[in-house]
């Protein structure tokens, strides 16, 4: 099996995993070049549309009233510095309700990509304008100051066709931020030697695990530079669900870790990347 992102020979099958969804199983291929894992959609035929349908009809209410959130706020102000003020346009990619969106200025225009119609009608009602297809058939006529990618490259089918087009999306000095679920971290490596399984191995929703280093470098030579990273929970720590007390107290210290200059090592699973096209004069220490 060729690696689906660099196209290197003979990619090893280290595990196989049973998909939460139809109950298949799975292999989950690693590339010695790049370091990336995958999935083979082709394994089974089944149809992503279908799936990801029923996904969004069982993954919870949100409710229409907007409550602003202190981690989308973090989002903003790091984007706004790294972009070097308040952006004009901003695109985000995955918007469910809009709630990250809300947190610009009005001044900003807010574009969203939603699959699910309940949550699109709610982030329109809004005022955002969405997109209710999937990414890689949209055809976007403008490029935007921000585009944000929480966690949806894991997703795609064609994610080399995608990853193509984002230099298209990103107006020259803009920021592109990506967030995906990184199998290079600690936890994910942990989980492994214990015997248990990653939550995020979940085919055929979650297909692609990029490592830093083809990230950078597929960027990079689409004209992007990497100017801030770190890493967090994503609230996804729930070791010992029975001692109510003991939860509570891992989750405030892992919300510190999660807000803290620790948060730069890959202690948890959730990355998050900042990239600026064609800024190597503008970017932002921190």
């Amino acid at each position: 099996m060729n690696c689906k992102f660099c196209n290197h020979k003979d990619c090893n099958i280290i595990k196989d995993i049973i998909s939460p969804h139809n109950l298949l199983k799975y292999c989950l291929y690693a590339c010695e070049r790049c370091g990336s894992f995958f999935f083979d959609k082709e394994q089974h035929p089944v149809s992503l549309d279908l799936l990801y349908y029923d996904l969004s009809q069982t993954r919870g209410e949100f409710p229409e009233e907007f409550v602003p959130s202190r981690s989308w706020q973090k989002q903003v102000q790091t984007i706004k510095k790294l972009f070097g003020g308040n952006p004009s346009s901003v695109l985000d990619m995955g918007c469910r309700t809009g709630d990250f969106l809300m947190h610009f200025d009005k001044s900003t225009e807010c574009e969203g990509i939603e699959l699910s119609k309940h949550f699109a009608g709610i982030a329109e009602k809004r005022g955002i304008k969405v997109h209710d297809d999937f990414l890689e058939k949209i055809e976007f006529t403008q490029s935007y100051d921000v585009v944000t990618l929480f966690a949806v490259m894991e997703h795609l089918e064609s994610s080399l066709d995608f990853l193509n087009k984002l230099n298209t999306l990103v107006k020259e000095g803009g920021i592109l931020v990506i967030m995906i679920p990184t199998h290079q971290s600690f936890k994910r490596k942990w989980l492994d030697f214990t015997g248990k399984t990653w939550h995020m191995y979940s085919p055929p929703e979650h297909l692609n695990f990029y490592s830093r280093q083809f990230l950078d470098k597929y960027l990079s030579e689409k004209g992007f530079n990497l100017v801030h990273r770190f890493y967090t929970s994503g609230g996804m720590v729930t070791p010992f669900p029975q001692i109510k007390l003991l939860n509570i107290i891992l989750k405030k210290l892992v919300n510190l870790f999660d807000h803290s200059w620790f948060n730069r090592f890959p202690v948890f699973d959730h990355m998050y990347s900042y990239y600026q096209l064609e800024s190597s004069n503008n970017q932002v220490e921190f």
